[in-house]
Order: C-alpha cells, then structure tokens, then sequence
C-alpha cells in the first residue's frame, strides 16, 4: 500500500509543480523578473543616539523621504537596525542591468564615504563589532 502510494505522489509531483508554476506566471508574475538587493554595514563602533540623530539630518539633507523607519531616494531605501547597523535596499532592476547596478553601488559607497567625511562614522564589511551585543536599540 505505501508503495503504491509513494509511486503515485512520484508520478503526479510534476504535474503540480507545473501547475502551480502556470499559476503564479498568470497573476502577473511574468518572465522576466526583476529582483533587488540588501547591502549592510556595521559602524566601527557602536552609536548612540546623538550619532542616530545626526545620520536622520545627513539623509534628509540628502533628499531621502523619511516614513515608518525607512529613508527613501529614487536609487533605493536606507534603514537602521539595533546598534546602529545600516541596512541599504535596492529597487528593483532587471537581470542584466549592470549600468543600474553600478549606480546603485555608487551610491551606497559614496554614501558611507560622506558619512564617515561629515559625520566620523565608518561603516564597515564586517560580520562583528566589540560591544555590539550590548548596544542600545536605537
């Protein structure tokens, strides 16, 4: 009996994975699709709230639209998690779209370049930063 079983859930497996692949392409979900990227940071040390304040007038003084946690350009969106860590998001591009790519990479390291010029902070590829654990939640 289970055998059975198990050749017939073999044997139809294909079927709806095809059908629910049709499915999701026919509610508008159609190839070729775009994707995005996120792109984190973390200060070389930990910030504190004055240093939180300071990176809101940097970014509004770079045009971003603030709402809900989130500072929006055209090139993307830039939120802040626990300890201070900056967290770039891209719009979406096409695959192949390297001359989009560029300009938002651009921008990202032209960003964290001017934070560190105007504002001494130095955002940083890393996977750890001494005392980030107990960083305040800002």
């Amino acid at each position: 009996m289970i055998e059975n079983t198990l050749r017939v859930s073999r044997d139809i497996a294909p079927v709806y994975a095809d059908r629910l692949l049709e499915m999701i392409l026919s509610r508008g979900n159609a190839l070729p699709r775009s994707y995005g990227f996120e792109y984190e940071f973390l200060p070389h040390r930990v910030l504190e709230m004055e240093d939180m304040l300071k990176l809101d007038g940097f970014l509004r003084g770079r045009g971003c639209s603030h709402a809900d946690g989130t500072y929006t350009m055209d090139k993307g969106q830039v939120v802040f998690e626990p300890g201070g860590q900056i967290e770039y998001l891209s719009p979406p591009m096409n695959a192949g779209d390297t001359r989009k790519l560029r300009t938002i990479l651009d921008w990202i390291a032209g960003t964290n370049e001017d934070i560190e010029k105007d504002l001494g902070i130095r955002y940083t590829g890393t996977g750890f930063i001494p005392g980030r654990m107990e960083a305040p939640l800002l």
